[in-house]
């Protein structure tokens, strides 16, 4: 499972990872790194059944940045970054859905 910051899968720039989030699986976790500023989207399908968050970490410099979100293009720092695809509004049930970074 990719349920934590700890197994999260690696995207890998414009290769989608499709898959299905269970009903009794609450969110997957995903993993990119970039070594130059770049302008990208995360972009998550089925987006209205589901909530997506992306996490910078202590390695990307925050300041003046606003924070990302998915489907919306962004000039990303440098950095790693953790992207959270989980059930929207605490609801338990089973969506398939996309997730991908792409320029």
């Amino acid at each position: 499972g990719n349920d934590g910051f700890v197994q999260a899968k690696t995207l890998v720039i414009n290769n989608p990872s499709s898959t299905l989030l269970d009903t009794n699986d609450y969110a997957d976790f995903y993993k990119f790194t970039l070594s130059d500023t770049t302008k990208m989207m995360v972009e998550l399908t089925n987006a209205s059944n589901l909530r997506c968050v992306i996490y910078p970490m202590e390695d990307v410099d925050i300041y003046g940045f606003a924070g990302p979100e998915c489907n919306q293009s962004y000039d990303f720092p440098s950095g790693t970054y953790y992207v959270g695809v989980m059930q929207k509004d605490d609801r338990m049930s089973k969506q398939n859905y996309s997730v991908r970074f792409h320029k």
